[in-house]
């Protein structure tokens, strides 16, 4: 795993360094939830909670309710191109010295800007090739039992599997 690897364009780490950087690409981009089963922390556009009504139990949905795009959000934090999930706290440089260190904040997150959390997968840009980023599948045995399979083909073998009211996402692939 400390291996050098030769890539075109070229990679000066490690294929450790290399690999947990695309499981991390993969986990950030493929993540599923069902809408409604999260919601943003008061007065946070960044921060998630479940989503804990005052009535009781959140109802899970049935398969048949999650086989539109619509009906899926990402759930972790997107990576921005610094390859980190916030941005790292911004340096002064020369002529900031009297800048409030919020609006270096906020001029840092204007250059890199994050994907909203909780975005619906319906919103998320075609592949290649115009191809819809998304596929999904339904295998319903009744209308309240079955399965909900959400593969990306922005990453062929990321699926999202939901079942039974739980979620789970996998992938196998070799990219």
């Amino acid at each position: 795993m400390d291996e050098k690897i030769y890539t075109n364009p070229f990679y000066f780490d490690s294929e450790k360094i290399y690999l947990r950087g695309q499981i991390a690409r993969i986990n950030a981009s493929c993540t599923l939830a069902p809408k409604g089963l999260h919601r943003f922390v008061e007065e946070s556009t960044r921060d998630i909670e479940d989503n804990t009504p005052e009535e009781g139990a959140i109802k899970m949905p049935v398969p048949a309710a999650l086989c539109s795009l619509d009906s899926w959000v990402h759930l972790t934090p997107s990576l921005l191109k610094q390859g980190k999930t916030k941005h790292s706290e911004p340096k002064p440089g020369p002529g900031d010295e009297e800048v409030d260190p919020e609006e270096l904040m906020k001029r840092e997150v204007a250059k890199d800007p994050w994907e909203p959390r909780l975005k619906p997968i319906a919103k998320d840009n075609a592949t290649k090739g115009g191809m819809p980023p998304w596929v999904i599948k339904s295998f319903n045995i009744s209308k309240t039992d079955g399965v909900v399979v959400v593969r990306s083909l922005w990453w062929p073998g990321s699926y999202t599997i939901y079942a039974n009211g739980r979620s789970q996402h996998i992938y196998v692939g070799d990219a």
